[in-house]
């Protein structure tokens, strides 16, 4: 049966018909598509932000605490000490014509400032360990050990040996507050009863390792960076530009894995 010419209308009208809503089927999708991923971008910029502002926050907020902290020790401790060597420089000049009571507040004067150096010291090496920027991370990160055993609190094992070449002196410290505030967190809100640190250098890496045998944590609590120590760790853990993986679950303790490339450390 031959086609007349309206039936070859009719099909070139209705293919053209239904390319057309093809394309616009297609244009649409492309459209929404892109919208869709605009959005997202737009959510995962705010989320970045809020996240960004969160560890800025935390770094402010560390900051204000270890101030806080500081003038507390300047003022219960030296401000304190100082004020009592005062008194009994005082007592001293007030007898000096009487031998024996002249000597004794002297005697107990210069005891009294022995102790406030010590303290004044004490203060100084927690801002910046003179043994860290003298010796190093693995010596300083030894002797934060043995005082941390020294005091009974809890076991710590250290295993570790000297770095090839040094780190900068600011990605040292942050490794090292790291450690404070790991060791702290396990004290104080893990009940761990044990923690083992690992230094060692791989190719070119270097890979510091916690665990303790706490209560753990919950993943998400990490997700959110609940509390400040969570959140001073990983503003430091991004100074040193390292790689990070925790392994954690509640009654299972944690432990935390930080790698440096060596050829990123400036």
């Amino acid at each position: 049966m031959p086609v007349n010419q309206s039936d070859i209308v009719l099909i070139f009208v209705v293919s053209a018909v239904l390319v057309l809503s093809l394309s616009l089927v297609i244009i649409l999708f492309v459209v929404f598509y892109q919208k869709r991923m605009i959005r997202q971008n737009e959510v995962l910029q705010k989320m970045e932000q809020e996240r960004q502002q969160a560890l800025l926050d935390a770094s402010i907020q560390s900051q204000e605490v270890e101030r806080k902290r500081i003038a507390k020790d300047l003022h219960d401790e030296v401000g304190a000490m100082l004020s009592i060597a005062k008194l009994h420089l005082g007592q001293a000049i007030r007898t000096g014509g009487e031998g024996n009571a002249t000597s004794a507040s002297l005697s107990e004067a210069k005891m009294v400032l022995e102790e406030t150096i010590k303290n004044v010291r004490s203060i100084s090496r927690d801002l910046l360990p003179s043994v860290l920027e003298n010796f190093g991370l693995i010596v300083a990160l030894g002797e934060l050990v043995s005082r941390i055993n020294a005091a009974n609190l809890i076991e710590v094992n250290f295993v570790a040996e000297e770095l090839s070449t040094r780190m900068p002196l600011k990605k040292e410290l942050a490794l090292y507050r790291i450690a404070q505030e790991l060791i702290n967190n396990s004290i104080k809100h893990a009940n761990a009863k044990a923690i083992e640190i690992v230094v060692e250098e791989k190719d070119n890496a270097i890979c510091f390792q916690f665990t303790d045998d706490g209560k753990g944590l919950d993943p998400k609590e990490i997700a959110n960076y609940v509390g400040l120590g969570l959140r001073n760790i990983d503003s430091r853990i991004k100074v040193i530009g390292a790689a990070c993986s925790i392994v954690t679950s509640p009654g299972n303790g944690f432990k935390m894995e930080l790698t440096v490339d060596r050829q990123k450390i400036d």
